[in-house]
């Protein structure tokens, strides 16, 4: 996924998080615009804490560590940013209040036990996040080992099938001069039709096998003093 994609499927995630959060808040009380911009700050937490949890993640190859190793990394490594998120929420209410700039209901909760409470909903909501990344990421390195197990196996079927024709052409080539060398003198028409079949044969085989084969076959002197297997002609196809 390209990084614009990404941050799209971000900004949809945590913006949904957001509006739901905010839809069920005021199903008990009555949203300000303070609440709101707590809980854009909130959003925007999460989303730059998931992509720190990312990049860390990549950075140091979790996905190579054995499993018991990563999934300690994946316990204990997120509730560290959701508390880290928490704290800067927590400061930036401190600096809007100190400005005036956001009201809070007397009775809105607060203290050190509500922000455990707020970390470990954070925590949660990263835990998730965690998950559904490292299972896309696994899921995706599965399906490049899948297809490179299939690209190494049909090399070595090409390879097999190569090599197998390497052994079967000269045995080829040797039964039919044999097979000439005996219709010589036994039917001469009969003889030089076959050759001439062999000459086109090997004339055809010289467009697809490898250049040094050819250069090999044409070498032999048989090829280059009989003038009735076209040897100069198979030569230029060759070359």
């Amino acid at each position: 996924m390209t990084t614009r994609g990404r941050m799209a499927l971000q900004v949809l995630l945590w913006g949904s998080y957001v509006a739901l959060s905010l839809a069920m808040l005021a199903s008990f009380r009555a949203l300000s615009g303070t609440l709101a911009f707590v809980m854009a700050c909130v959003g925007a937490g999460l989303w730059a804490a998931s992509e720190g949890l990312r990049a860390l993640a990549l950075r140091q190859r979790w996905l190579d560590c054995p499993p018991r190793s990563l999934l300690l990394r994946l316990v204990l490594v997120p509730p560290l940013f959701a508390f880290g998120v928490q704290l800067l929420l927590f400061g930036i209410n401190r600096i809007g209040l100190s400005l005036g700039l956001l009201q809070f209901q007397p009775s809105m909760p607060h203290g050190w036990m509500v922000l455990l409470g707020y970390t470990l909903n954070t925590s949660i909501m990263l835990w998730l996040w965690m998950a559904v990344w490292v299972g896309v990421q696994m899921l995706g390195r599965w399906r490049h080992g899948e297809i490179a197990k299939w690209q190494a196996e049909a090399a070595a079927r090409a390879l097999e099938l190569q090599v197998l024709r390497a052994q079967i052409n000269p045995h080829f080539l040797f039964n039919a001069l044999n097979n000439l060398r005996a219709l010589v003198n036994e039917d001469p028409a009969r003889a030089r039709e076959m050759l001439s079949r062999l000459s086109n044969t090997l004339r055809t085989r010289c467009s697809t096998v490898p250049r040094s084969a050819c250069l090999w076959l044409t070498s032999w002197p048989w090829c280059a003093t009989t003038s009735r297997w076209n040897s100069c002609t198979t030569r230029s196809a060759c070359v």
